[in-house]
């Protein structure tokens, strides 16, 4: 009885709720239609019992304010925000081509030609992001979804944050092949600069079917990754070489922004054309204050501490009406809207054998990423190094191969 009573309904509001097309560690996401304009949306499903930390239900909070002021094309809308008494839902926009992960998998490698396409489109959407303020701390092939086009958009911003005056944040989150060095080290460091070191990984996955690391073991993973040891193929041409070790730069402050990759040499030939505006989600912001106050007091958390909600200092110092009335002052109407006029086509998939073998060589395990959290400090006489030891089910695969075999010729330029 109980199983089927926390079951999600057939229907919440107009949405229709239909069959499951992922799930994750605390959601699981169901395909739905909203029966007045008959589109097909995502619904990610969250159970209220989650939220039975304080702190659960703030990252919660935080995650769908942020999403809520993602206004671009190359970034997932959020569409509209329900609940009933046992569940959450998020309607978010349907990407069905898969995510960029499994794009890399199916090619076994991008062109240059390909790349710079796509990874014109999602710079465009982090230059959007840092534009306003915000910093993702997640990105991984993962959580670039592939809308019907084939085009690129950013996804789960379950680790994003407003940035505070400095962009300095303390908590190491990601994943661990994608955290930059800073993230790992355990000390404060800047969640922009950091995005700009995972987008170089993210490149270098997509231009070799692999990542950078060869290490089998977490700490010699870590060193690796704190010392920036590794090695850009040959076959890779000299301009994008130049782009992914600017972005791989051990020092923060020698990193390119988006700005800075949008003026880039090497994405020169990406054709692009603008595209309208992105229309605001369906909920406002007092919406959503709304919504998460009503929350707070259903899950029975002291009333003394739902008084102060509005004017509690977040995570990044900063209080709620801070960040809204922050929010509010900035124009949302992207300034960059290109993309590609020709995205990059789905290909035929592979064979579950040659699929596996695909796997191993990006050493990218679907399914199996842990989303990094400090479970412990190893205080040394030197310094404090965070490892990011905590494993779930969906650890990530420690085992990396060397450089790719045989290697493509260069491209003719």
């Amino acid at each position: 009885m109980s199983d089927k009573r926390m079951r999600p309904p057939k229907q919440i509001g107009s949405y229709q709720i239909k069959h499951m097309i992922g799930s994750g560690s605390f959601a699981v996401v169901h395909l739905c239609t909203n029966t007045k304009d008959n589109k097909d949306y995502a619904m990610k499903i969250v159970n209220k019992a989650t939220f039975k930390q304080k702190e659960v239900l703030d990252h919660f909070e935080m995650e769908i304010r942020v999403l809520h002021q993602m206004r671009h094309q190359n970034i997932v809308q959020f569409i509209d925000l329900l609940k009933d008494d046992n569940f959450i839902y998020v309607i978010l926009e349907l990407c069905p081509c898969g995510d960029l992960f499994n794009f890399i998998i199916d090619k076994k490698f991008l062109s240059e030609s390909e790349a710079k396409v796509m990874f014109k489109q999602i710079i465009s959407g982090l230059n959007y992001i840092h534009s306003i303020g915000a910093m993702h701390r997640d990105l991984k092939p993962e959580n670039i979804l592939l809308d019907s086009t084939g085009m690129a958009k950013i996804s789960d911003f379950g680790f994003a944050r407003f940035a505070p005056s400095n962009n300095l944040v303390k908590t190491p989150c990601g994943t661990t092949s994608y955290a930059s060095p800073e993230c790992i080290a355990g000390k404060p460091y800047d969640g922009i600069k950091s995005d700009m070191w995972s987008i170089g990984v993210i490149l270098f996955a997509m231009i070799t079917g692999q990542l950078p690391w060869t290490e089998k073991n977490h700490a010699g993973l870590h060193q690796q990754i704190m010392k920036g040891e590794y090695k850009v193929p040959e076959y890779v041409s000299p301009k994008l070489k130049e782009l992914i070790e600017s972005l791989m730069n051990i020092d923060p402050d020698k990193r390119p922004t988006t700005q800075d990759l949008l003026a880039h040499s090497w994405l020169e030939g990406a054709d692009t054309l603008e595209l309208p505006y992105v229309q605001p989600a369906g909920v406002s912001l007092k919406y959503l204050d709304k919504f998460f106050q009503i929350d707070i007091s259903d899950l029975a958390i002291p009333v003394q501490e739902k008084k102060q909600k509005k004017q509690a200092v977040s995570s990044l110092g900063l209080s709620y009406e801070e960040i809204r009335k922050y929010k509010e002052s900035q124009n949302v109407i992207p300034q960059d809207a290109s993309t590609s006029r020709s995205p990059p086509k789905i290909t035929v998939p592979p064979s579950a054998a040659e699929f596996l073998k695909r796997k191993q060589l990006l050493c990218l395990e679907k399914g199996t990423h842990s989303s990094l959290k400090v479970t412990e400090r190893i205080k040394t006489k030197a310094r404090v190094t965070s490892y990011f030891i905590q494993h779930k089910p969906r650890a990530i695969s420690t085992k990396l191969p060397a450089l790719r075999k045989p290697m493509p010729p260069k491209l003719n330029r």
